[in-house]
């Protein structure tokens, strides 16, 4: 939809490596929501030279995990 609609105006892939890696209670699933998140970081800032929706998702990411934390 993004290249269409520009929604949702956040990395998808931010959010759930960064949720991930905050939630998780096994490693194994952590380390790869990490090794997801390197990649993401790569493409994003590397590939394309900077990505605007990528800081909003690694936000919303962060307090969606923190909320999670909080709430459980």
């Amino acid at each position: 939809m993004r290249p269409i609609f520009n929604y949702p105006p956040f990395s998808e892939h931010a959010v759930f490596s960064v949720y991930v890696i905050l939630t998780c209670p096994f490693w194994s699933t952590r380390l790869l929501g990490a090794i997801l998140l390197l990649i993401t970081l790569y493409a994003k800032l590397v590939l394309w030279k900077g990505d605007p929706i990528l800081i909003p998702g690694l936000w919303i990411g962060l307090g969606a995990g923190a909320a999670f934390q909080q709430l459980s």
